[in-house]
């Protein structure tokens, strides 16, 4: 008998009921008029986390809570959480994100606004030290949840993705002619 343990959930969903180009045309707005700033982007556009109000945003705000919420209760970790910071990623051609995580945090995410073909999977690396080294491909026969050195997700417009902040990840190239457009966030528990 197989039992899985250390388990790391990650959680998709889209939110096809949204304004999509109203919030497109907010963010990349908000792009001009802001200065980017150097964390995890190599090129491309990252803001500063976004604070008070952003109108066009606010729906998406709360599905986020919500979803957080949901996922956090399943998963089995202290709730309710809210977002602690949110920011903008445009990644224009040729531009990726490196391999980081989201300290002090419980929950990390991210909402795709627009995902052009060929634009970049966000990749997930196994949480284990040192696992490419045993389990390499002369070892290894078939890639699964068990032997994998890491997991690519392939997102789409008005996608959701919600991880463990400490799993490490990193965004690929985009490799189209435009640019990919994401919201990344982290949430935390709402201290009482």
């Amino acid at each position: 008998m197989i039992v899985n343990i250390f388990s790391t959930p990650i959680y998709a969903t889209v939110f096809d009921h949204l304004d999509n180009s109203a919030m497109v045309d907010y963010v990349l707005d908000y792009s001009k008029k802001h200065k980017t700033v150097e964390i995890s982007n190599e090129g491309g556009y990252q803001s500063d986390d976004l604070q008070g109000v952003h109108m066009p945003l606010n729906e998406l705000f709360k599905e986020i809570d919500y979803t957080v919420n949901a996922f956090a209760q399943r998963i089995g970790v202290v709730m309710p959480t809210r977002i602690d910071n949110i920011w903008i990623n445009i990644n224009s051609p040729g531009s990726y994100n490196i391999e980081h995580r989201h300290p002090n945090s419980l929950i990390s995410g991210v909402f795709y606004l627009k995902v052009p073909k060929n634009s970049g999977p966000i990749v997930f690396t196994n949480p284990m030290p040192s696992f490419d080294m045993i389990w390499s491909k002369r070892v290894v026969d078939v890639y699964n949840a068990y032997t994998s050195v890491e997991h690519t997700h392939n997102p789409i417009d008005n996608a959701l993705v919600l991880f463990p902040s400490w799993l490490s990840h990193r965004v690929e190239r985009n490799k189209s002619n435009e640019n990919r457009i994401s919201l990344a966030f982290n949430c935390s528990p709402i201290k009482s």
